[in-house]
């Protein structure tokens, strides 16, 4: 009887465990949660640049990217749209170009591949960045 309930203790503590892995790394199954960056256009001595944090993004399959927008550039910058090309194949499954004022949203694609895949940020009149998504 006491060798029973020991064993029904580390069987417990073991299941518990288990279920906090597949929890914590997403192999439970459900729908990925929404990773989100921001793209900073900023402004020194008169020339725009572009940074954009998190430059490394890891997202699962059909889980959703959105980069939302702050510009703080003036001149030609100042309504101008942000756009996102991925150098090389596209994860997203939309158009080959994102682009918007405000927010970009990418819906990784069910059948992309696991891998890294670079993209350029750019705006008209400021340095372009390339930052990764990864697609686990």
């Amino acid at each position: 009887m006491k060798n029973s309930l020991v064993n029904a203790a580390v069987a417990a503590v073991f299941g518990a465990v288990a279920a906090l892995v597949v929890v914590s790394t997403g192999l439970g199954g459900g729908p990925p949660e929404d990773r989100y960056a921001t793209i900073e256009l900023y402004s020194i001595n008169g020339t725009c640049y572009i940074h954009t944090d998190q430059q490394y993004i890891r997202q699962r399959r059909n889980g959703n990217v959105i980069w939302s927008i702050d510009n703080r550039c003036g001149g030609e910058t100042a309504n101008a749209e942000v756009t996102i090309v991925f150098t090389g194949q596209n994860p997203c499954g939309t158009s080959d170009v994102l682009h918007d004022r405000r927010k970009i949203k990418c819906k990784v694609r069910g059948d992309a591949g696991e891998a890294a895949y670079k993209y350029d940020v750019t705006a008209p009149g400021a340095q372009k960045e390339d930052p990764e998504l990864e697609v686990a």
